[in-house]
């Protein structure tokens, strides 16, 4: 970091340091508070290892709920193209999905609305904000965090603008209109968007950590049926056996995957790449799933278009566990299994080490799951 910019960082964060944090101009509420709600533990949870098996029983224990979630008005103000929305030097926190970050949006940031490359919006138009910083190119974060905002805002201003970060990914195209939200108004990474009102629908979620946050099952259970109803799935029963490989990622591969695909073959299970299919594919394909295996990733995020009570099987770093798809799985009435794998480098706590897994752990795993669910 050079000189000049620590010493701008310092005047502009001593100054900010004094200023209150940036208010909504109205505060609408949309869905009332929510009561708690108990998550279902892992069906082979007596089988994981004792510091595993500790992750999930504190969430069961800790029976989240949700406060009333609001649609925020904001007037004249910046919005960048991670969704941070500011008026000089002020920063909404409510508009970054953790308050953590807020370092990460002060400090000679703030100068970027005098500095930066300007995106004007014309004053009758009312722009809204459903993306942050995580899901901002992110399959997860857009899909299970911010679609539920979209449904949320569509409660109270089903007819505005929407803002998204550019280029546009399939899925993002796909999800805001299937969702009702067919004017979309593309931001850059370089560009700062300066409007004269701004709606910010409320995170569905409440965000205490980076990897801990309760959702609203509701919502998402309501996601799921819009999409499936707006593609015009099929009623099926789920056949299905599917693994996702993540082999063609950098991250969570499968150390010994080769023996992996042969054990699971075995059981009727086909392999996929999600990388090489549609949204809509997915989608589909995850309609006639039955049991659904992968790695800890964004392809798990798809499980939220299988059906109740079929079967999510999971394999986390055993070291580090992310409980994402156990809670997701919770919200959508999916029996849910672990697989604890082995990190590449043990005791790094790196979640994005690639994992092995134990052939003969699997295979007993999936003889008890699937000894009452024959292959077609």
């Amino acid at each position: 970091m050079s000189l000049v910019k620590k010493a701008v960082d310092l005047a502009v964060g001593r100054i900010n340091a004094l200023l209150p944090n940036l208010a909504a101009a109205e505060v609408i509420d949309i869905l009332p508070a929510q009561k708690e709600f108990v998550y279902q533990l892992p069906r082979n949870n007596e089988q994981l290892p004792g510091e595993v098996t500790k992750v999930y029983q504190a969430l069961v224990d800790s029976k989240p709920s949700l406060p009333v979630r609001h649609l925020y008005v904001y007037k004249d103000v910046n919005v960048s193209y991670q969704g941070a929305i500011f008026k000089n030097l002020s920063l909404a926190i409510k508009s970054l999905c953790y308050p953590a970050l807020k370092k990460e949006y002060s400090d000679s940031f703030l100068l970027k609305q005098w500095l930066g490359k300007p995106a004007p919006v014309p004053a009758d138009v009312t722009v809204a904000v459903v993306h942050d910083h995580n899901s901002t190119g992110n399959y997860y974060h857009w899909l299970i965090e911010a679609c539920p905002r979209i449904l949320l805002l569509s409660r109270k201003a089903p007819e505005c603008t929407l803002l998204v970060p550019a280029p546009i990914p399939e899925y993002v195209a796909t999800t805001t209109a299937l969702l009702g939200y067919t004017k979309l108004l593309p931001i850059r990474q370089n560009e700062m968007l300066k409007a004269g009102t701004v709606l910010l629908a409320e995170p569905a979620a409440e965000h205490k950590a980076f990897d801990l946050r309760h959702h609203d099952p509701e919502l998402l259970q309501e996601l799921r049926t819009r999409i499936l109803q707006g593609l015009k799935v099929p009623a099926v029963t789920p056949f299905r056996r599917i693994y996702v490989s993540r082999s063609r990622q950098k991250t969570r591969r499968l150390v010994n995957e080769e023996a992996f695909v042969a054990a699971i073959k075995a059981f009727g299970f086909e392999e996929v790449y999600f990388e090489n299919m549609s949204f809509e594919e997915q989608v589909q394909l995850m309609n006639e799933t039955q049991v659904l295996i992968g790695a800890h990733g964004a392809n798990l995020a798809n499980a939220l278009f299988m059906q109740p009570n079929t079967k999510l099987v999971e394999i986390v770093n055993e070291e580090m566990v992310n409980s994402v798809y156990f809670r997701l799985a919770s919200y959508l009435e999916l029996p849910y299994y672990v697989i604890a794998g082995k990190p590449r480098v043990e005791k790094t706590y790196d979640n994005n080490s690639d994992l092995t897994v134990d052939i003969p752990v699997l295979k007993a795993l999936l003889q008890h799951m699937l000894a009452s669910a024959p292959v077609r």
